[in-house]
Parts: structure tokens; C-alpha cells; sequence
């Protein structure tokens, strides 16, 4: 196992594997093994615009490897069948791919880069939690001072705190939905395809978020 990487992304794993034997399991998401000195590569690396060499870098690439074979369609990655079979402490034999396939020597694939789980519950937080707090704060304060007056007379009139809150939650109610609706919407839709966000280019993979 070896890194690489290109510009404008972070690191990525090439893994190079000799086959050992005519029974020997495909890699996950190969139709076929490589011959040596060949190479499959997955979509997002095949298609990357800066790596302009990626087609001969680590040999002839003979195809590129599928969805079930990668952990998220952006993914870089790359199998390699060495031309001369590698030798060295570094390189072991293996009987599949997967921890119920024995004991595991590698972990690869970019989740080997992925940070701490803390860091993206902080993310979360900073991104949704305190905007949704600021602008529910926002939303609470706009026209209050007619929302007060409002409050006193009713009180004035002989309303329960019951009958003040109905009416505030009448007040909220069509603006409240149609806001659930609209974030139902995205999210229903990105639970079904594989959605590119933009400028960013990340994809949100449709079954991590049924997930």
C-alpha cells in the first residue's frame, strides 16, 4: 500500500497486489483481474482534471473500479498488479478483502484519513446548531412589539397562558411548515440520488444518509 496524491486534493491509497493463485478473490468492484503492469482506478481519480498523467502513472489502466468497491463515489483510489511482483516487509499475503475475511493487516480507502468523529460533531454544531439558534432568535423578536401588545390585550380580555400559546403557535404554523416541507424535500431527494453539493463538490452518498 502506498499514498499519492494530486493537486487541489488530499491523499489518497494505491494499492498494489500480485495474485498468488488461479482462485484468488477480486479486489471489491473488479470485474477481472489486471495483468501485471496494469491498473484500475476509480472514477473520481480516472476524471480528475489535475492529474493529467493518471492514465500511465502506475502502469496501463485497464478500467476503473465500481461503486461496491469504493466508500464514497468521489473517492480516490487505485488497484495495481506490478509488473515485477514486491517483495520486502511490507508486503503481506492476503486470503480476501473485508474483516470477516481474517484478520485484518490494512485498512485502506479514505476513510483512513478521516478525522476524529469530535470534529465533525463541533462542525455540525458551528454550521447548523448556532445559525438555526441565531435566526430562531431573529424570528422570535421580529414584530414583537405588535406581538406584545397583542399578548396584553388578549390578557386583558381574560386569555388563558392556553389560549395565548394557540395563538402563537396559529401565528407560526404556515410559516413553520412550509420550512419542514422544504428541508423534507432535500433530504427525501438526496436519501434517493447521490447529490454533488455545490462549489464544494462533495457528494452525499444517498445510502450513508438513510444510514
Amino acid at each position: 500500500m502506498a499514498g499519492d496524491s494530486v493537486p487541489g486534493r488530499g491523499p489518497y491509497q494505491v494499492v498494489f497486489l500480485t495474485r498468488l493463485s488461479a482462485d484468488a478473490p477480486l479486489p471489491p468492484g473488479l470485474r477481472s483481474w489486471p495483468r501485471p503492469g496494469e491498473a484500475v482506478l476509480s472514477p473520481a481519480l480516472r476524471d480528475h482534471s489535475a492529474a493529467k498523467d493518471i492514465a500511465t502513472r502506475y502502469g496501463h489502466t485497464v478500467g476503473t473500479i465500481a461503486a461496491e468497491g469504493l466508500q464514497s463515489p468521489d473517492e480516490l483510489f487505485a488497484y495495481v498488479v506490478p509488473l515485477i511482483p514486491a517483495t520486502g516487509d511490507n508486503v503481506r499475503p492476503i486470503t480476501g478483502y473485508g474483516p470477516s475475511k481474517g484478520p485484518a493487516f490494512y485498512t485502506v480507502g479514505q476513510l483512513e484519513y478521516a478525522q476524529p468523529e469530535w470534529t465533525f460533531l463541533v462542525m455540525i454544531g458551528l454550521l447548523l446548531l448556532l445559525p438555526a439558534v441565531v435566526l430562531l432568535t431573529v424570528a422570535a423578536r421580529t414584530g414583537s412589539y405588535a406581538r406584545d401588545r397583542r399578548t396584553a390585550l388578549v390578557a386583558v380580555l381574560g386569555a388563558t397562558p392556553r389560549d395565548r400559546a394557540v395563538i402563537v403557535l396559529g401565528e407560526a404554523l404556515r410559516t413553520v411548515a412550509a420550512g419542514a416541507l422544504l428541508a423534507l424535500s432535500a433530504v427525501a431527494v438526496a436519501s434517493i440520488v447521490d447529490v454533488r453539493l455545490p462549489w464544494t463538490g462533495h457528494v452525499v452518498v444517498a445510502s450513508d444518509l438513510r444510514g
